[in-house]
């Protein structure tokens, strides 16, 4: 069981996108299907002579004779073939929003931290596994990498990770919201792409994430949603207020209001709730992360 090693809560290194190849990414979803048409490794919706079986029905015309499954004939009286899974290419792309409500933690790392810690986690994976893999990354000005296939050019693609990451937070001050529009994004992805969106999701509306249902017919999605522990809750009997900063703006959250933790503590089930619906109304694949807790809790 290996535990990330983290030199600071904010700065993000190279070594550690690095020594994330030592954590095995297991899949929380079922077996995957790919959209895509090029020959690779992950078995696709589409029916072929692949390697895989999937099922027996009825012949149709244009069916290849060497799979009529003769016994099925026999017994029912009619010709049957046995229909075979192929095996294709499914390119992975990892989206991260890097917005300036990433950078935000109460525990041992900031959102913006554990969203690419986590990409690297899948990246390592899908390279492993000689699938074409891409970056995305949100906010201010989008960046979108060429998809790679080798250790020597994900490399590349981390250290385009630290830079992005460290400029983020250099400038956090004039750093105004972003919100991505998530549309565009699919729309500079290959057909049949494996897509991981890594957000905290919370400056996202409906109509924002509407347009992912459609984008699930051409690729599959996975939303993963980080959150923070002092994002939902406000430590009690600890200190009589905490110190809060927006930008230029700072204020005294006070904790030894009662009424106000309670309100607080409402609106984050709240705004939880609701985007918890919107993933539900949608059908749209999304997991949820904490900063609180660490990688081997998850996989």
């Amino acid at each position: 069981m290996y535990q990330l090693q983290r030199p600071s809560p904010i700065e993000l290194s190279l070594n550690q996108l690095l020594d994330c190849r030592l954590i095995h990414f297991k899949a929380m979803l079922k077996k995957e299907l790919t959209l895509s048409q090029q020959a690779g490794h992950i078995l696709s919706r589409y029916r072929g002579s692949g390697m895989e079986f999937d099922e027996v029905r009825q012949y149709q015309p244009g069916d290849d004779i060497r799979h009529i499954d003769w016994r099925v004939t026999a017994r029912t009286g009619k010709a049957h073939s046995k229909i075979f899974r192929e095996e294709r290419d499914r390119p992975v792309v990892i989206a991260i929003d890097l917005n300036a409500s990433m950078f935000f933690g109460s525990e041992n790392k900031v959102k913006a931290m554990m969203a690419c810690e986590l990409a690297s986690i899948i990246g390592w994976s899908t390279i492993d596994k000689h699938q074409r893999t891409g970056l995305q990354l949100l906010g201010q000005q989008p960046q979108y990498t060429d998809l790679v296939h080798t250790r020597s050019n994900w490399l590349v693609l981390l250290q385009q990770i630290c830079q992005r990451y460290q400029n983020q937070l250099s400038h956090l001050a004039s750093i105004e919201l972003k919100v991505h529009d998530l549309q565009e994004s699919l729309m500079h992805l290959p057909t049949g792409a494996s897509v991981h969106i890594i957000s905290d999701f919370y400056h996202y509306q409906e109509a924002d994430l509407s347009c992912l249902q459609q984008g699930m017919k051409r690729h599959l999605l996975t939303l993963w949603q980080i959150t923070d522990p002092l994002e939902f809750e406000l430590p009690e009997n600890q200190f009589e207020s905490l110190s809060v900063t927006q930008h230029q703006k700072r204020g005294l959250l006070p904790l030894q209001q009662k009424s106000f933790v309670q309100k607080y503590r409402q609106l984050a089930a709240q705004r939880q709730d609701n985007l918890s619906q919107i993933f539900s109304k949608y059908r749209l694949t999304s997991h949820h992360l904490s900063t609180a807790k660490e990688w081997h809790e998850y996989f």
